[in-house]
């Protein structure tokens, strides 16, 4: 019988912009996530995705970061990626076509949304 997905965490990147000039197509990727709790039982935890891969974009598309089926999930979750020391994390990349940047400091906005399904 499959399950159904009762529940979703999911992200999108905006646009990566100076104020008046915009870099295409960054990439924000986020590799072996760890889902953790503050609660003494996890074995209902729910699935954190293995890769996700953020392309930026004005209409950039939602990826699933989380997920949980039907009794799973409830609770405080916490999905990190964290380093196995303090001097590098291959587990976060940002990868950008500078070849057109122009002077200036360039943000983007991580939006993010929990979608709970009846």
């Amino acid at each position: 019988m499959e399950q159904v997905k009762v529940g979703t965490f999911e992200a999108s990147l905006g646009e990566f912009t100076n104020g008046t000039h915009t870099l295409p197509n960054a990439k924000l990727t986020l590799e072996n996530g760890a889902v953790k709790t503050g609660d003494s039982v996890d074995k209902n935890a729910p699935i954190a995705s293995n890769k996700i891969e953020l392309t930026s974009g004005k209409d950039s598309d939602y990826v699933d970061i989380m997920g949980a089926q039907a009794d799973h999930g409830m609770g405080t979750w916490i999905t990190t990626w964290l380093a196995q020391d303090s001097k590098s994390n291959d587990k976060v990349t940002l990868n950008l076509d500078t070849r057109d940047a122009r002077v200036g400091t360039y943000n983007a906005t991580v939006t993010w949304n929990l979608i709970q399904t009846p």
